[in-house]
C-alpha cells in the first residue's frame, strides 16, 4: 500500500478575476502562520498572503479543506497530509523582474493509490485554479509526484525502495533506459548493485539510478533535479521530478496514474518475474502500465 501526492510551483502574474471573498473564520481553511523575518515591504506582504487566501477560497469553494502558509519562503516546511497545502514560494526565471509576481505552491492531499476519486479531485483543483489566478511555469522543473510508502519497519522500507530502484533503472518513466552510466553493467550486475545496499541512505547516492537532470538554475533546489528523488526515503517519501511543468489537470492525473501504477508494479510480487525480462517498451507498457488510456499517451510508438 502506498499513497501519492501532488506538488505544483508557479508564479502568479495576476487574478484573471477580481479577488473571490476570502473568510479568514472560514473552518474549511486552516492559516499557520511562521516567525521567520519576511523581507519586502509590508504591504506587499498583506498582498501575498490575500492572493493565497484567494487559491484557497477557490479550492474550499469546489468543497476541499486548504491550509495557507503565511510567511514562509521554504518548500512547506510543515504540512497538512489531509487538506490541501497552499504557500509561498520563491519566484521563478524569468517572472522575478515583475515586481507583482507571486511565486504559489501548491501540495495536494496525501491520497492512497486504490482511491479512484483522487483523479477527479486533482483535475477540479488544478484546472479551477488556473481558470480564476493567471499562472505562468517559466521553469520546468516545477511539477512533482510524491509516493509515500506504507511501510511498518526499516527492512521491509528499503526492500520496497530497493524494488522501486531496480524496477525505474531498468524501466525509466516513459521510455525504456539508455543511461552511458550502464552500458559497462549487466542487467544482473546492475539489479546486484542496487539490491546490496544496507540502509536506505545508500541509494540516494548512486549516480547509477539517479541521474540528475541538467539545469543551472540556482532558484530550483537540487533534490528536484533528479528524475527520481531519494533523499527523503528515511520519512518514506520518493519524488518522481522528470515530468515537465504542466498546469493542466489532466495531464497532471495522467503522470500520477502512471506513477502509480510504475510503483504498484514495483511492489507487486510479480516484480521478481518482470525483473528477469529483457528490458523493452513492450514490457514496460505489457506487464508494468497496464491502463490502456495510458498506454495511449504514453508509449513513444502509439504518438
Amino acid at each position: 500500500m502506498f499513497s501519492i501526492a501532488f506538488e505544483l510551483q508557479a508564479n502568479s502574474l495576476k487574478l484573471k478575476k477580481g479577488p473571490l471573498p476570502v473568510t479568514h473564520h472560514n473552518p474549511n481553511i486552516s492559516y499557520v502562520q511562521f516567525t521567520r523575518k519576511c523581507h519586502g515591504r509590508a504591504n506587499q506582504r498583506k498582498c501575498c498572503d490575500q492572493q493565497l487566501a484567494t487559491v484557497a477560497d477557490i479550492i474550499v469553494c469546489l468543497g476541499y479543506r486548504a491550509s495557507i502558509y503565511l510567511h514562509t519562503r521554504s518548500q512547506f516546511p510543515r504540512f497538512d497530509k489531509d487538506v490541501w497545502n497552499v504557500a509561498h514560494m520563491e519566484e521563478l526565471g524569468p517572472a522575478k523582474r515583475f515586481r507583482s509576481t507571486l511565486g504559489v505552491g501548491l501540495l495536494s492531499p496525501f491520497m492512497s493509490s486504490e482511491d479512484q476519486q483522487w483523479d477527479l479531485e486533482v483535475s477540479a483543483v488544478v484546472d479551477r485554479v488556473t481558470e480564476d489566478i493567471s499562472l505562468d511555469v517559466p521553469h520546468p522543473r516545477t511539477f512533482h509526484v510524491h509516493v509515500f510508502i506504507d511501510s511498518d519497519s526499516t527492512s521491509t522500507l528499503l526492500a520496497q525502495a530497493q524494488s522501486v530502484c531496480q524496477m525505474y533503472a531498468l524501466y525509466e518513466i516513459e521510455s525504456v533506459r539508455h543511461n552511458e552510466n550502464l552500458q559497462d553493467l549487466s542487467t544482473r550486475e546492475l539489479l546486484s548493485t542496487i539490491g546490496r545496499t544496507s540502509s536506505v541512505e545508500e541509494l540516494p547516492v548512486s549516480q547509477l539510478i539517479n541521474p540528475p537532470i541538467q539545469d543551472d538554475n540556482p532558484i530550483v533546489p537540487e533534490e528536484y533535479l533528479y528524475k527520481i528523488n531519494l533523499s527523503c526515503l528515511r520519512v518514506k517519501k520518493l519524488t518522481f521530478n522528470q515530468h515537465p511543468s504542466v498546469l493542466r489537470g489532466d495531464a497532471v492525473v495522467n503522470w500520477g496514474r502512471f506513477v502509480s501504477e510504475f510503483v504498484h508494479s514495483a511492489l507487486s510480487p510479480q516484480s521478481v518475474d518482470i525483473l528477469r525480462f529483457k528490458p523493452s517498451l513492450d514490457v514496460l507498457f505489457g506487464h508494468i502500465i497496464h491502463s490502456d488510456s495510458l498506454k495511449t499517451i504514453f508509449d513513444p510508438r502509439l504518438a
